[in-house]
C-alpha cells in the first residue's frame, strides 16, 4: 500500500482503470498499484471480454502484461478500433515496442520494461499513467498493417506523402488495398479535406462535347464538383480510380487539367488539390504499346507506390485477419472473436487471389457465422469429429440459459436501489451457474469432461461448483 501511497498524485482521474494478464498473481499486483480513492480497476484475464468491456467503459487507463507479440497486437488494434481515448501501457519483459509503429497511431501507446516493486519502476509507471497524449500526433481511423518489408517502408513513406501534393500512383493486383493507402495519404479530416473518387472505368465511353478553343475549360466540371462539395474543405484530393481504363479522349483532357493546375492557371477557390491515381496495370507497358497517354503516364507517375499481393506478404496475413476480426466485429456491435492457430495455418497456405477484399470476406463471413468451417481449405481437414458435437452441445447450453426477462423485469422496480453493475453482476452469477449445472448433466456429471466442455480448468469447475453449492 506504500506504493500505492508514492503514486497517488500521478492517479488524479478517478475514471476506471482496465488490467489485463494472463497471470493472477500479476492481476492483483497491478491492482494494489492503484490508491483506494480510485473509481475502480477492472482486472481481465480473457481478450474478448476485455475489448467487450472496453467498448462500453470509458477507461482513463489500459494496462495490459504480455510478451506475447500476438496479444499486444490485438490491443493496439482494439484501442484504435474502438476510438478509445485510454493511455495504453504494454508492460513487457521480451517485446520491442519500437516495433508496433504503424502510422496512424496517435502516440497514446507507451511500452515499459516491468521491474515489480522497484522504484524507478513505479515512478515512470506513475508518470506514464499521468501524462498527457499528443492530440497533435496524426491519427487516422483506418491503419495499414503489417510488419513485412514491403508494409514497413510505405508505412515509413507516409508522414512525407501526406506532406506533399505532387501526384501519387498506386500499383498493385485488384484487392491490395489502393484505395485504402490514397485515403491514408489523403489524411485530414471531413471538415478539412474532401475526397473525390472517380471511376476513369466509367468515362472510357465518354467524349468531350465538341467546342471551340478555349470556348470552354477543360476542367470546368471539375471545379463545378469542388463547389458542390462545400467551400469549407481547405484541401480536396482526387482519386482517378482505375486510370488505365480512361478512354484516350477523357486522357487528353486529364493532361490538359493536370498541366493546368501544376502550372497555377486554374483557380479552386484557395484549394490544395491533390491526385491520386490507381492501376491494376502495367502502365509503362500500356504506355509502349501506346495504349497509354506517354505525357500523361509522366505527369502521373511523380510518386510511385507498389502494393504487394497478399501471396507475397504471407506473413502479414495473422496480424491483417485480428485488425480485420476486430474491426468487423466492432461494426457488427458483437462479441470479439479470433481464429486460432490451425486456422491461421490455412489463412497463410491460401494464394488469396483476391488479395485483401477476399480475406475481408472470409473474416466477416466467420465472425457472422461463428464458424471456421469459412476459412480456404477447411475441406481439406479430417472431418468433424468428437469435438463439433462438443460444440453443439455447448451453443444448445447457452441458448438454454440466457436470462430470463421475467426476471429482469422483476428487477426494474428496484433498480434505484441498485447499481447497473450490481445487477449485471447478479444475472452474471446467475447464469454462469446455469451453465455449469447444464454442462454437468450434459456430461453426466463428468466435472473434467463439463471443464473441458466450458474451457475452464478441472480446479476452476471443483471451485465453482463450491461456491454456487452444486453438488
Amino acid at each position: 500500500m506504500a506504493d500505492a501511497n508514492r503514486l497517488e498524485k500521478g492517479f488524479m482521474d478517478k475514471r476506471p482503470v482496465i488490467v489485463f494478464a494472463t497471470s493472477l498473481p500479476e492481476r492483483d499486483y497491478l491492482r494494489t498499484l492503484f490508491p483506494s480513492s480510485n473509481s475502480g480497476v477492472l482486472t481481465f484475464e480473457k481478450e474478448g471480454i476485455c475489448f467487450d468491456n472496453l467498448r462500453s467503459v470509458n477507461p482513463r487507463a489500459i494496462i495490459v502484461r504480455t510478451d506475447a507479440r500476438a496479444v499486444a497486437w490485438r490491443f493496439v488494434f482494439a484501442t484504435h478500433a474502438l476510438k478509445a481515448t485510454a493511455r495504453l501501457i504494454m508492460l513487457s519483459n521480451e517485446l520491442d515496442g519500437s516495433q508496433f509503429n504503424l502510422y496512424g497511431l496517435n502516440g497514446q501507446v507507451k511500452w515499459l520494461t516491468c521491474r515489480y516493486g522497484d522504484n524507478g519502476f513505479l515512478q515512470t509507471f506513475g508518470r506514464t499513467l499521468s501524462s498527457e497524449i499528443d492530440t497533435k500526433a496524426p491519427t487516422s481511423p483506418h491503419l495499414f498493417v503489417g510488419e513485412t518489408e514491403a508494409v514497413q517502408r510505405i508505412n515509413a513513406m507516409l508522414p512525407s506523402l501526406r506532406q506533399a501534393n505532387d501526384p501519387v500512383l498506386i500499383t498493385g493486383e485488384a484487392g491490395t488495398g489502393k484505395e485504402h493507402l490514397a485515403r491514408l495519404i489523403a489524411g485530414g479530416s471531413p471538415e478539412t479535406l474532401m475526397f473525390v473518387k472517380i471511376d476513369c472505368a466509367a468515362l472510357q465511353s465518354e467524349k468531350a462535347a465538341p467546342c471551340k478553343p478555349l470556348e470552354r475549360s477543360p476542367d470546368a466540371s471539375f471545379v463545378k464538383t469542388l463547389d458542390r462539395f462545400g467551400a469549407s474543405s481547405s484541401r480536396a484530393t482526387i482519386l482517378l480510380d482505375k486510370i488505365d481504363r480512361l478512354g484516350r479522349d477523357a486522357q487528353g483532357e486529364m493532361l490538359m487539367l493536370l498541366e493546368n493546375h501544376s502550372s497555377g492557371c486554374v483557380d479552386h477557390s484557395a484549394r490544395t488539390v491533390r491526385f491520386i491515381a490507381t492501376t491494376d496495370a502495367d502502365l509503362q507497358h500500356l504506355v509502349n504499346c501506346n495504349g497509354f497517354r506517354k505525357e500523361l503516364f509522366y505527369r502521373l507517375n511523380v510518386i510511385p507506390v507498389h502494393l504487394p499481393p497478399l501471396r507475397e506478404r504471407a506473413g502479414d496475413i495473422p496480424l491483417l485477419s485480428d485488425y480485420l476480426s476486430i474491426c468487423a466485429c466492432d461494426a457488427m456491435q458483437q462479441g470479439f472473436m479470433f481464429l486460432k492457430e490451425k486456422a491461421m495455418e490455412r489463412l497463410r497456405a491460401h494464394p488469396w487471389p483476391g488479395n485483401i477484399d477476399e480475406l475481408e470476406s472470409v473474416i466477416r463471413r466467420f465472425i457472422t457465422s461463428g464458424e471456421e468451417r469459412e476459412i480456404p481449405g477447411f475441406g481439406d481437414t479430417p472431418a468433424p469429429g468428437p469435438k463439433s458435437r462438443e460444440n453443439l452441445l455447448y451453443q444448445a447450453m447457452v441458448a438454454e440459459t440466457e436470462p430470463n426477462f421475467l426476471e429482469i423485469r422483476s428487477c426494474l422496480p428496484v433498480l434505484g436501489d441498485f447499481s447497473l453493475k450490481h445487477i449485471c453482476e447478479k444475472f452474471a452469477f446467475q447464469t454462469e451457474k446455469r451453465l455449469m449445472q447444464k454442462a454437468l448433466e450434459t456430461t453426466n456429471w463428468n466435472r473434467k469432461k463439463a471443464a473441458a466442455l466450458l474451457n475452464i480448468s478441472y480446479k476452476s469447475m471443483l471451485n465453482k461448483m463450491k461456491l454456487y453449492e452444486i453438488v
